[in-house]
């Protein structure tokens, strides 16, 4: 009797050891697996991509938000439950699909996801920051940098041909900054909402070998869309604004009700006074000055209920929109000591239109 029951103790503890080692085992293969990118998680993330890129200027515009702090809040209030539920989507269906085929999700894969989202909630971030402090122009090829360097990372530790797909969104981003603002818009929703999808079958497909004439194609739906949208925008606003006749300042500021839309002529030479406000804790007193400008062309913009909104033309031109044409810098800002004029300030202010 009690060499049976020696018998099952050390039967029972070789079972335990067994499995102990089972799982040492399974958690160093895990470990060391090939991570892939599922195709549902290019799904989603293009699809959350591509309907921010193409609708919150639009939506920002309609709230006429003038203050940069709310425009940067209201931005943040779409773009953060929008990418996290995208997140929480892509895991929940990666999960499923998983168990589906009783296999668990790669160590090193939970670790590029978490790499992943970090990534998405800094630039989240950093756009906060860019609509308050300045240069949001730059938060499209922002945004295309980081995708493409998470595709790059996901890529290090993946058969899947990742990596040059990150390359090529960052050329994307490079592409993007040098885009007229209209069209910058409408080429990155085209670049997440159809070019993350179409990567994800490309991925899926042919056991995850993309050939020359695949990768060439991809580039082509991922950006013609984008580029070909824009354009058929700018020429449809161009045409409705043909057919309006500019009036001169004189004959609009007559006018007893302002229109609904009405383009006003201001003519070469008309005086436009600039009022510069400068506040500041260090100064005895506020200053306001008024400085003189004289326009050197004939130029037209079009108002709505009292206000410019948002299309000019100059003398022999086609008409344009605020943000794609109309540039204005501070390329030199200096305060200092000098010998002659004692202490001293500049500050340079240039403003390109038609560009």
């Amino acid at each position: 009797m009690p060499i049976t029951l020696n018998i099952e103790k050390a039967s029972g503890s070789q079972s335990e050891t067994q499995k102990q080692l089972e799982s040492i085992h399974t958690m160093m293969s895990s470990g060391h697996q090939s991570i892939r990118l599922e195709q549902h998680s290019l799904v989603y993330w293009g699809i959350a991509g591509g309907l921010l890129c193409a609708s919150l200027t639009y939506i920002v515009n309609a709230l006429s938000i003038a203050d940069y702090f709310n425009q940067a809040l209201v931005i943040f209030l779409f773009e953060a439950p929008i990418l996290a539920l995208a997140a929480f989507l892509d895991l929940r269906k990666t999960k499923l699909i998983r168990q589906s085929k009783q296999e668990s999700i790669p160590f090193v894969q939970k670790q590029v996801t978490k790499i992943w989202w970090l990534l998405i909630a800094l630039g989240v971030a950093i756009d906060f920051g860019l609509h308050i402090f300045g240069g949001a122009y730059m938060e499209l090829s922002l945004w295309m940098f980081l995708i493409g360097l998470v595709f790059i990372i996901h890529g290090f530790f993946s058969s899947q041909p990742l990596a040059r797909f990150g390359l090529l969104m960052m050329v994307f981003a490079i592409i993007t900054i040098t885009l007229p603002f209209q069209m910058m818009h409408w080429f990155a929703a085209s670049v997440f909402g159809l070019g993350l999808p179409m990567l994800g079958y490309l991925l899926h497909g042919n056991h995850g070998h993309i050939s020359m004439m695949q990768l060439l194609l991809w580039i082509g739906i991922a950006t013609a869309p984008g580029v070909a949208i824009a354009t058929i925008e700018k020429s449809f606003h161009q045409q409705q604004l043909e057919g309006i006749n500019a009036i001169s300042l004189a004959e609009y500021q007559q006018l007893s009700k302002s229109p609904q839309q009405q383009a006003v002529l201001l003519p070469q030479g008309t005086e436009i006074p600039l009022t510069l406000s400068i506040k500041s804790n260090v100064l005895e007193e506020n200053k306001t000055i008024i400085l003189p400008l004289t326009l050197g062309k004939d130029f037209s913009l079009t108002m709505a209920s009292g206000e410019p909104n948002g299309s000019y033309r100059i003398a022999g031109e086609s008409w344009s929109s605020l943000k794609d044409g109309l540039e204005i810098r501070l390329p030199e800002i200096k305060f200092g000591i000098s010998e002659q004029d004692g202490v001293f300030g500049k500050i340079t202010i240039s403003v390109q239109a038609g560009l």
